[in-house]
């Protein structure tokens, strides 16, 4: 779920969102500065804040997103130039909410992050 920059609290979309989204973008949604798959359908993502998360994609091959659910095309995940969480697959280019994953995605301690690499 992707919702406006330029959104206020309270107000529409903000209005329903859950308690962990409006929070996420009361502080200023962040920018992935890093990508890459650690895990079968894990990927490990660091944003701009310093901050690694885990977003494990294993329940999520449904629909359009069944184009990456092979381990050769998850591998390949990258960010574009507009640091979007990125596939190409044989329907083409296939982004990725970088907010899910840091609203959802699984915290990795700093120092377990530097073992991975």
């Amino acid at each position: 779920m992707r919702f406006p920059l330029n959104c206020e609290v309270g107000k529409m979309p903000w209005k329903n969102a859950p308690p962990e989204v409006q929070a996420y973008f009361k502080n200023g949604a962040r920018t992935p500065v890093h990508v890459r798959a650690v895990e079968p359908f894990v990927v490990s993502v660091t944003f701009d804040d310093g901050v690694t998360k885990e977003y494990d994609y294993t329940e999520k091959f449904t629909g359009i997103l069944s184009e990456i659910k092979e381990p050769d095309i998850f591998s390949k995940v990258y960010l574009d130039d507009t640091h979007s969480i990125c596939w190409d697959t044989s329907k083409g280019h296939m982004d990725f909410s970088s907010d899910t994953v840091y609203i959802y995605g699984k915290t990795v301690p700093a120092a377990q992050d530097n073992l991975k690499q």
